[in-house]
């Protein structure tokens, strides 16, 4: 009796570490959200105290020991507050100012793979004092993505709109598998006139893409190749990057109506934003224009805000970023889906446009990632507009909504020309 109750308790206690650490997409975001749930009843989600702070001091390394200079690395706090330093020519760097407690560091450089050192028990930052930590930085492979099989195009059919502007262009349904599952639903957009191959644009929207169907129709007018599609509402980013990464492989390999390969754009904006970013991220040069429209860059910061009871997100988006977990304990998801602290791996030249009546993602999330950009010496435009709300749709044709599609078009012309 006793052995089989010391067994129970063995597994018990066995399956409660697993729950613990689990990366399991099923376990993870309700594991996280019991965790913030109790973090709040016992009072330790409040803003850290900078008195009596620490700091964390360090090289990056190759692993043939030679030094990585323009690299970062960060640790939040339970709140989502950040502390970060870049590495300097000779590999050394030091973050300041970290309250002193234990936490999960996050590290990565261009063209090196995301590090996080010191494994899910951390490094402890003492009080009025410094910890030491050295971290090696592999070469970034990008991961191998499968390609889509039995491909089906349905179509052409045509249609109109007159939001943002009149016109009209033919559609074509993409239906495709990649392994045991199907694909996304994605369309395909060209104009009606009869041509040769077209510059092609990877139009990511927050939601289903036939909702968005008068966008496409309008860029295609314009003399693109739209590729159109959504992510998933969840959250498996990584998955649903996989899926864009599919679809960018088709036009590459020339297998999608008038799309020619080495001419290829990003679009996505909200919630699609993230997306967009990490698959710039994850496979540089696939795109030479990139466009973001209201995007979070920097999902720390949301989560900081969120806590201290200044923002107040619609969609359950505030659930989402509970489910992330602790930023002290758990930053990898905030680190690689924060396209800040990536700014120097996006590569191409960015568009960014963000309402300032915006209320569901903050206009400074555009702003941090400009200024990001700017102080790397990147190409980047940012414009903040009047009169548009979040993601700066709108089902009524006006001058803002006319002047927004300008704007885009003439960018991706003269980036795609």
């Amino acid at each position: 009796m006793r052995r089989r109750a010391l067994l129970a308790l063995v597994s018990a206690g066995a399956a409660g570490i697993w729950l613990w650490h689990s990366e399991h997409r099923l376990v993870w975001p309700y594991r996280n959200t019991l965790q913030h749930w109790l973090a709040s009843k016992l009072g330790l989600l409040g803003s850290p105290e900078l008195p009596g702070s620490g700091a964390l001091l360090g090289m990056l390394r190759t692993p043939e020991g030679g030094p990585i200079a323009g690299g970062r690395v960060l640790v939040a706090a339970s709140d989502g507050t950040e502390f970060f330093g870049d590495s300097a020519f000779d590999g050394s760097f030091e973050v300041r100012g970290i309250p002193a407690g234990r936490y999960v560091v996050a590290a990565g450089a261009p063209g090196r793979a995301d590090a996080f050192p010191g494994g899910p028990l951390g490094i402890d930052v003492p009080e009025r004092g410094s910890a030491s930590l050295d971290v090696e930085l592999a070469p970034f492979e990008p991961p191998a993505v499968l390609p889509a099989q039995e491909l089906e195009l349905r179509g052409p059919e045509e249609f109109s709109t007159d939001v943002p502007v009149r016109a009209s262009a033919l559609r074509w349904r993409i239906r495709y598998r990649a392994g045991a599952r199907e694909g996304p639903t994605a369309f395909c957009y060209a104009p009606q006139a009869e041509g040769g191959v077209l510059p092609a644009l990877l139009a990511v929207y927050p939601g289903p893409a036939e909702d968005w169907q008068n966008v496409s129709l309008a860029l295609a007018a314009a003399g693109f190749a739209v590729v159109a599609t959504s992510p998933v509402h969840e959250l498996e980013v990584e998955r649903d990057v996989d899926e864009l990464c599919r679809l960018a492989m088709l036009v590459e390999a020339g297998r999608l109506p008038r799309a020619r390969p080495g001419a290829l754009a990003l679009l996505g904006g909200s919630y699609s934003g993230l997306h967009v970013a990490r698959l710039a991220v994850r496979h540089p040069g696939l795109a030479r224009a990139i466009v973001l429209l209201g995007p979070p860059t920097d999902l720390f910061v949301l989560r900081r805000e969120l806590e201290a009871g200044r923002f107040a997100p619609p969609f359950d988006l505030d659930r989402a970023l509970i489910a992330l977990g602790l930023p002290s304990r758990e930053p990898q998801r905030f680190w690689r889906w924060s396209s800040r602290h990536h700014a120097a791996e996006l590569g191409a030249p960015l568009l960014l446009v963000h309402s300032l009546e915006d209320k569901v993602v903050p206009v400074d999330q555009s702003r941090l990632l400009a200024a990001e950009l700017e102080r790397l010496g990147r190409p980047c435009e940012l414009h903040l507009v009047e009169g548009l709300g979040h993601y700066l749709r709108d089902t009524v044709r006006s001058p803002e909504v006319e002047a927004l599609y300008e704007l885009t078009v003439e960018f991706l012309r003269r980036e795609l020309r």
